[in-house]
């Protein structure tokens, strides 16, 4: 019996043991200083960390910015590039701008140095009854734009550009001249011309499903823009929609999103352009990845599905396809996909890491949304979970296996 016991601990103690071996390649930072009352805690409050947005600055520094999930005002931060770190200094309570909203949705950095953002109470109606949302009495999401650096910060609220509208998404065209944008639940395409500061409605996409009065339906959770300037997101029916820059007209593709059962209901979730020009997108339910080919309008399925849904990121680097899926009650998983011969890696789902390397401080990361690939080659990450921490991620080789 003794020596069961001996047995039992020792193998318990080898899986713990195992369990702390941090997974390369991740830093973690705390946002803000730690709380006095633990190494874990960052600046902002529990329940107003969950991070959902992310952008780099012209310097290489990164934009952040959470939802609340709890508490009383979203906030926005700042990693510094040359230190390493995000100071308490430099995280900033959003309702000292304006007050009211409870995410900032989207950061989309422009050619002039400044980074957009756009904020929604609206976040995801699907399922909802359309009085219900109409009886919020909602004003509407702000537009605003930042000029951050490790030693400057300023915030213009650009205002509420469509009353009773949340702001899903932004992006900016290639040359970064402008910033489009989506909105619920009527589904405005906008435009903002950074140049002279001009917010235009460039079109209406279809609106969103309806049963029994309920919006079923989902919005484009991400757009992405071409070489030449046009601008891709999702609509009705699972659909992609081209907005054309030189005509200024929206038009719908008229091919399904990959899914599993061959039904026409989801919605792109994350959306990128390649180095050389080349358009990969992942979708929210099923979470399925493909590439979109616009000359031909042709949607290839790349044979990937996420059993735990939701592509919530992803970047390219050196040829590969880094990517996040997994929702909030479902593990998430970290993957790559080689584009050259369609190789695919999955990366262990049990992803630990050490706070300065301490073995007695490790922390397994929660729920991970966006990747946003770095000018000087790594990859920004964070949690939108109810205490989020930031990541800088440096992948890798892997041995792919088909």
């Amino acid at each position: 019996m003794k020596n069961t016991i001996i047995i039992l601990l020792t193998l318990f103690c080898s899986l713990i043991f195992a369990e702390s071996k941090p997974f390369k390649g991740f830093s973690i930072f705390l946002i803000g200083e730690p709380h006095q009352d633990s190494v874990y805690m960052n600046t902002i409050p529990m329940g107003e960390g969950a991070v959902y947005s992310l952008a780099e600055t012209p310097e290489g520094g990164v934009l952040g910015a959470t939802r609340i999930v709890r508490g009383k005002t979203p906030w926005l931060f700042y990693f510094d590039p040359v230190k390493k770190k995000i100071e308490q200094k430099n995280t900033w309570q959003l309702s000292k701008f304006f007050s009211g909203e409870s995410c900032v949705t989207s950061l989309a950095t422009a050619s002039n140095g400044k980074v957009y953002g756009s904020t929604s109470n609206l976040v995801n109606i699907a399922y909802n009854f359309k009085k219900d949302i109409e009886a919020l009495n909602y004003k509407g999401g702000h537009l605003f734009t930042v000029e951050c650096s490790a030693s400057k910060f300023e915030l213009k609220d650009l205002g509420i550009p469509f009353p009773g509208e949340g702001i899903v998404t932004l992006t900016a065209d290639y040359s970064g001249s402008n910033i489009y944008g989506v909105t619920v639940p009527s589904q405005i395409f906008f435009k903002v011309n950074t140049a002279t500061g001009k917010i235009e409605k460039a079109g209406e996409l279809k609106a969103l499903e309806m049963d029994q009065r309920r919006y079923i339906g989902k919005s484009s959770m991400a757009l992405v823009s071409d070489t030449a300037g046009n601008i891709y997101g999702s609509h009705f029916g699972g659909r992609l929609f081209k907005y054309d820059a030189k005509t200024g007209l929206i038009d719908t593709i008229n091919i399904p999103l990959p899914t599993v059962d061959g039904q026409s209901y989801d919605c792109v979730s994350a959306f990128i352009r390649t180095k050389n020009g080349r358009l990969f997108g992942g979708t929210f339910l099923d979470g399925k990845l493909f590439e979109f080919i616009p000359s031909s309008k042709k949607i290839v399925d790349l044979g990937i599905t996420s059993r735990t849904g939701n592509i919530t990121g992803l970047v390219e680097k050196d040829n590969v396809l880094y990517g996040l899926s997994g929702g909030k009650d479902s593990p998430k998983k970290l993957f790559a996909y080689n584009i050259s011969t369609g190789e695919y890696y999955q990366y262990p789902s049990n992803l630990r890491v050490f706070f300065d390397g301490k073995p007695d401080h490790r922390w397994k990361p929660y729920f991970l949304k966006n990747l946003l690939l770095l000018k000087n080659g790594q990859i920004a990450t964070a949690e939108d979970d109810s205490q989020g921490h930031f990541y800088l991620w440096t992948p890798e080789k892997v041995g792919f296996v088909r």
